[in-house]
């Protein structure tokens, strides 16, 4: 049953990191064509990218806990002995990402705020 569960886990989890994936493609190849400013793009995106990494790992938290060994197998796993599901050596690499990206969608809202006041004092003031 923990296997099922790991399983169902990391393809879920892989799921959205093809959706990820596809967004910063998307991203890259569309700026070209794209009417928006670039500040704004770039802000949707990191809030795509950071929405999908925390449901990620919201559902990889949820399948680790499920399939994490409890009672001597854990403490097996723990020394060596015994192997750990995948989900529950990916989970510490799926919530730093997640960080990562709800940092970086942070950082991109800020920028984009700051664009849109400079641009706006500077009409102000013509």
């Amino acid at each position: 049953m923990a296997r099922l569960i790991g399983v169902i886990g990391i393809g879920l989890v892989a799921l959205f990191f093809l959706f990820i994936l596809k967004r910063i493609i998307s991203f890259i190849f569309r700026r070209r064509k794209s009417t928006a400013p670039f500040h704004e793009d770039l802000a949707d995106v990191a809030e795509d990218i950071a929405g999908a990494s925390k449901v990620a790992a919201t559902l990889a938290t949820a399948a680790a806990y499920f399939a994490a060994p409890a009672g001597l197998l854990a403490v097996a796993a723990a020394i060596g002995l015994a192997p750990k599901p995948l989900i529950v050596v990916l989970l510490p690499v799926l919530v730093a990402f997640a960080a990562g990206a709800i940092a970086l969608s942070t950082l991109a809202k800020l920028y984009a705020k700051s664009v849109r006041r400079n641009r706006g004092l500077k009409k102000n003031d013509a």
